[in-house]
């Protein structure tokens, strides 16, 4: 297997920080919006011919499922890595509003070296828990 430059290695943690910030929105709308989230009223509940608006809760709640695993699954990696690497990842991806935050923390040097640091571990977290969690799915 062909070892990844930090270009492709960015590329992919990039991808699963969008995906992660997706989420976390999708995650609100959800909670915000008791409608979109199916709940029940026992004191309404009737027997409904409708197997269309079942199917719908339905996949509202594997869709609210997915998006609670995949934020979870970030948290487990944040959690896992070490507090300089856990902050350059939340800095750099997570609140990203200022491009050039690490001025004020590293040298450029040791920026590039902090970021290939934080990204392998980042990547190989990332990879062990998603591994685990198909072999627990299957």
């Amino acid at each position: 297997m062909k070892t990844m430059t930090l270009k492709e290695k960015e590329k992919v943690v990039k991808a699963i920080y969008q995906k992660y910030q997706k989420a976390e929105l999708d995650s609100l709308y959800f909670h915000q919006h008791q409608n979109y989230y199916p709940h029940v009223d026992l004191f309404k509940v009737k027997e409904s011919s409708h197997n269309y608006h079942d199917a719908m809760y339905l996949r509202q709640l594997e869709r609210k499922n997915d998006i609670d695993e995949y934020i979870d699954m970030v948290h487990v990696v944040h959690s896992h890595l070490s507090e300089e690497n856990k902050f350059f990842m939340q800095r750099e991806y997570i609140s990203s509003d200022d491009r050039l935050w690490w001025m004020d923390y590293y040298s450029k040097a040791s920026y590039y070296r902090t970021k290939h640091k934080a990204i392998d571990e980042f990547l190989l977290y990332a990879s062990g828990i998603l591994i685990e969690s198909n072999l627990v799915k299957t």
